[in-house]
Parts: C-alpha cells; structure tokens; sequence
C-alpha cells in the first residue's frame, strides 16, 4: 500500500511539501533512488525525506499494517478535522492517534487498519479525503448524509476548450479525437471572440468558416458531437463582441472577464451580471479570472453573481486549468447550495491539457459536488434542453 496524504490527498488548490506513506519498509529504497530526487535528506526505517530537483520536498512514512488506516487518516488532516476526530474519541472515553483508536483504561486498539474501521467506530459514515475540512462533514456523516460526490467518469463531455483557431496548439480534429477517445459524448469548442486580439480572436467570418470544418468533422466522428461554442469577452461595459442574432447560431456560448481588471468590485460585478442576464449567454467562464501564485481573482460580489446565474438559469464554470481552478471550492459549495447548476470543464489548449478535467472534478469534490449538480454530466439532449 501506498498512499499521499495531507493537502494533497484532499485536493487543496495548492500544496506544500508532499507527504506519502506506504506499508512495506523496502519502499524507502525505491523512494530515495527515484531519479527526481535531488538530494537525501533523511533516510531510515520508518521515514524517509528528499529534496525533488523542482525543489519539493517529499516525505515518505512507513507504517505497520495495524495502525496503517490510523496514520493515513491522521497526515492526511485537516488538523481541524482531526480535532474533531479526536473529540468524538474522547466522548466515548477513547483514544485516537496517528497509531489507532484505543480504549481510554485498557489503551486496547479497537480499530486502526483501515480509514473505514476508525471512522464507522466512531459511529461515522466514511468521509472523502476531500471533504475533511471541518465544514459541516463530521454532522453530515453522524446522519449517514455524506453526498457521492462526483467522479471523473462521470463527465460526458468538456464545455469550454481551444484549438488554433484562436489560441490552442491543436487543431480541431487533433482535440475533438482526443476527446473521443477520453470517452466523451461530446465536446464544445468555445474560442475567443474578436476583442480578445491577443489571444487571436475570431471574427463572425471566421467562426463561419471555422464551423464549416466542426460540420465535417460532426460527419466524420458521428455519433460524437462537436458543439459550435465561443468564449466572448465582457467588454469594460459590459456589451459583448457581437449581436444576439450572431451568438443565437452558436450552440453554447460562454462570458469571460479578461479586460479591465482595474474596475471598481461594483463595476466588475455589474460586468458579469450583465452578461449572464443576456439571453444568449450559457455560462459564465471562470468567474473570477484567478491565477493561482500570479494574480489575484477579480473582486466580484460573488454572492450577486451567484444570485444573477440563478435568477437567469445560467450555469457558473469550475475551470480545470490548475493555475485556475476557479470557482473554488468554497464559491462552488455556495452556488450548488443556492440551486445553481455547474460546468466542470478543462480549458484545454492541447490535446494533452484535455486531461485538467481531472483537477476541476477535483474541486468539484471539495465543493460537496453530485454527479446531478454538473451540467456536463448529461446526455447531450438533456444538456441541449438545460441551455435552451
């Protein structure tokens, strides 16, 4: 067995040192030889620690059997959690360590092998590694409410993506392939509109001609299916680049804030209210146009925004991009709650970037999220009906 634990295993947006545990001592042998490794830091029986050549450090436990479900449940956290744990332990007049769950008089392990053991001792429904943040989940888990939250096989298909039309590396053909053989149903190219100048931003003729080619290629990949989508730019006053008889001919169409960052939060907020109370408008991108560590998101009002996608059926997106991963957490919680249905998409600007679905569904776990709260988890007729 081996496992990471801490923030990485429950999926925060970023993470410090990684942590690792294994049941078997020989993988300290393996883990100091990896190639990656820069240099050896500590090296022994029961732990290990390394410099990797990106200058992360990893450290690896190793821990018996008997006690394994006890240590990975205790790095993994969140220490807020673990407090809480630990308190249920101690109303039964118990134990809990990274070494098991013990009796308080005859400090005898009562479980300790596996996550599931400790937890359904405590008289707890299992919790996800990434729900353990101490927001709600421990009552939720007391009444057997923990929600199934969502998993990557379940998206059907990707709602926002680029090709070389605008400012992906891919062609259409190249992108829409790879996603077929992800399994998707289908795909939806949604490439800058003209502001956007430079990111390469499609003119209505362009788009014309780009449709053109997703008509061939529907032909040629039936039954998978190629939406002809745009990410349309949120001019400073809120208009977007074309008219609505143009945006009525695409089959999604989502709204982006790159321009203007400097606003005020209530001219910012005004912006994506606007567009998601236009008629044409799907779904708002990446609602606060974060890069994680370069640049904070806009100020947005978000419980404004949330209120306006509600108000107006429109979906609110997780964008996958890991220097994105925005909504977060914490907004994407609030919005399912309100009634707002997400898209979980990858942002993708090559082939191989189809793959950051995977961190947005991520996200969408930490945010409490169902298989039913993600549009793009239906069928592409249910989908269709939703946007309509």
């Amino acid at each position: 067995e081996v496992e990471p634990a801490g923030s990485l295993r429950r999926g925060r947006n970023t993470v410090g040192d990684i942590d690792l545990l294994a049941s078997d001592e020989r993988a300290s042998e393996l883990f100091v030889s990896y190639p990656g490794v820069d240099r050896i830091l500590e090296r022994g029986p029961t732990r290990s620690s390394v410099i990797l050549k990106n200058g992360t450090q990893v450290d690896l436990r190793i821990i018996e059997r008997e006690g394994y479900g006890a240590a990975l449940m205790y790095f993994t956290g969140s220490k807020e959690h673990n407090i809480a744990l630990r308190n249920l332990a101690i109303e039964k007049s118990w134990k809990l360590n990274e070494y098991g769950l013990y009796e308080g008089k005859s400090e005898r392990r009562i479980a300790g092998k596996s996550e599931e053991d400790v937890y359904r001792k405590l008289g707890l429904e299992f919790i996800p590694p990434e729900l353990r943040e101490n927001r709600g989940e421990i009552e939720a888990a007391k009444k057997g409410r923990i929600p199934a939250i969502i998993k990557v096989d379940s998206i059907r298909g990707d709602l926002q993506m680029h090709s070389t039309w605008s400012d992906g590396v891919d062609s259409l053909e190249t992108m829409a392939k790879a996603a077929k053989q992800m399994g998707y149903e289908y795909v939806a190219f949604t490439d800058h509109s003209a502001s956007v100048r430079i990111a390469n931003g499609l003119s209505e003729e362009r788009f014309r001609k780009q449709w053109k080619e997703i008509d061939q290629l529907n032909e040629k990949l039936a039954p998978f299916r190629i939406l002809k989508g745009v990410e349309a730019e949120v001019k400073g006053d809120g208009s977007l680049d074309y008219d609505k008889k143009f945006f009525d001919e695409f089959d999604i169409v989502g709204a982006s804030i790159h321009q203007g960052y400097n606003q005020s939060p209530e001219k910012l907020t005004g912006r994506a209210v606007k567009a998601l109370s236009q008629p044409s408008v799907s779904f708002l991108c990446h609602p606060t146009n974060r890069l994680i560590g370069r640049r904070e998101g806009h100020s947005l009002d978000m419980p404004k925004v949330i209120k306006a996608a509600k108000d107006n059926g429109k979906l609110l997106e997780i964008d996958g991009q890991p220097n994105r991963l925005d909504l977060d957490d914490v907004w994407a919680k609030r919005a399912m709650e309100e009634g707002v249905a997400l898209a979980i998409d990858s942002d993708a600007h090559s082939a191989g970037e189809l793959e950051n679905i995977s961190f947005g569904v991520i996200v969408g776990r930490r945010a409490w999220l169902e298989k039913r709260h993600v549009a793009n988890t239906r069928s592409l007729k249910d989908l269709l009906r939703l946007l309509a």
